[in-house]
């Protein structure tokens, strides 16, 4: 046994020495392949740390202010049917005219209820759009539709017999009131609300842009007469939209079109060769006034530059026209010379309180169901008696 183990012994030795010289041919062999791809190489060393740069931060914009208001311009649009914004009615058309006592010459009267018609108009198109039928605020006077072009002059009359427009046009008052009369006849008084503002700022305007509403201005024409302010006469336009920022409003007037003719606003559709032309209301023209200040007794801005040069005709047509209670101590002839002043003397507002909201449902009456209580089972006991039968021995 101690010579096998002997034996054992020595083949372990050189199975040792064999496995080191295979592990370092192993290794020369690693090394000649190595050698071979050329190249300086190392033995890689410890790990490194590594610091992930943080990213640079990216600077955010200040957003520009976006205004959003209902009636900032532009104005939506609606399809049925106004799909430029309110309306721009013209006031020259057939039995809209009237003369003054004092005057020879024949004036168009109704600037009043045409701009009061481009509000009504707007208002009956939103509605309809977002109810998705047919509303009420504006009615079908023919066998056409409520937004038919023929549908204009009996609607803008009945307007202005509901607000009183005479040979000298139509009052602060009566405007207020013939709009409340209207409405209410339409069954709408609990949508809408109707006020007066007496001698409205640009910031008043500029704040109102962003409330559903349309407002109509009252300008007046001033001539300051030795020495003291003489009210001339008036006109109505609607205020279709305001920019805040910029300080422009843009009329809906009922005279001028001076957008169309290439001034400042905006025109869509066909040109007014005609003032018929404007009763399809996707033709309209969108004048464009800078708000300014103005001297003038009570009012507190004027659109600058309105009419420009064709200012005298707007003026002369509205001779003794459009006052209110009390602009009546201001009122005096027109004298050829002096300047004219225009002024916002009155807004009359137009404005959504209930927003074409359909009334809330009656609520379906709920039942609640009560559920059967669970019967506990009792328990019933029987205490049966049975007869003992005792079985006899048996008998020995």
């Amino acid at each position: 046994m101690k010579g096998f183990g002997s034996v054992q012994n020595g083949l372990e030795r050189h199975m040792s020495t064999l496995s080191k010289l295979a592990a370092v041919l192993c290794l020369a062999l690693a090394l000649a392949a190595l050698a071979s791809m050329g190249g300086d190489w190392m033995l890689p060393g410890p790990a490194q740390a590594y610091t992930i740069p943080s990213p640079t931060p990216t600077s955010t914009a200040t957003p520009t202010p976006v205004v959003c208001g209902p009636w900032a311009c532009p104005r939506q649009g609606y399809p049925d049917y106004a799909p430029h914004g309110p309306p721009d009615f013209d006031m020259r058309q057939t039995g809209w005219q009237a003369s003054l006592a004092s005057m020879q010459d024949a004036s168009w009267t109704h600037s009043g209820p045409a701009a009061a018609g481009d509000a009504v108009w707007y208002f009956d198109s939103e509605a309809e759009y977002v109810l998705g039928r047919k509303y009420d605020l504006v009615t079908s006077y023919g066998v056409w539709s409520d937004h038919d072009p023929q549908n204009v002059p009996p609607f803008v009359s009945d307007l202005a017999s509901e607000v009183q427009t005479s040979s000298e046009g139509t009052s602060v008052e009566n405007m207020v009131a013939g709009l409340q009369s209207y409405i209410s006849k339409r069954g709408l008084a609990h949508e809408f609300t109707i006020y007066e503002v007496k001698g409205p700022s640009g910031d008043w305007m500029a704040d109102e842009s962003q409330i559903h509403e349309v407002v109509l201005i009252l300008l007046g024409f001033w001539q300051q007469n030795n020495g003291q302010w003489v009210r001339v006469g008036g006109h109505w336009v609607a205020a279709c939209c305001v920019e805040p920022f910029t300080r422009y409003v843009d009329f809906s007037d009922p005279f001028f079109d001076r957008a169309a003719a290439g001034y400042p606003g905006e025109a869509f559709g066909s040109p007014p060769t005609v003032p018929t032309v404007y009763n399809d209301a996707a033709n309209v023209s969108f004048d464009r006034y800078n708000f300014g200040d103005t001297p003038v007794p009570g009012a507190r801005w004027v659109p600058w530059d309105y009419g420009r040069s064709e200012v005298a005709s707007v003026v002369a047509n509205s001779l003794g026209q459009n006052f209110a209670a009390d602009l009546e101590q201001y009122r005096g002839s027109y004298v050829a010379g002096p300047h004219v002043h225009v002024a916002a003397d009155y807004a009359v507002v137009f404005r959504c309180v209930g927003c074409y909201q359909a009334p809330t449902p009656t609520p379906t009456a709920t039942y609640t169901l009560t559920p059967t209580p669970t019967v506990t089972p009792t328990e019933i006991r029987y205490n049966i008696i049975l007869p003992v039968i005792m079985k006899e021995p048996p008998l020995p």
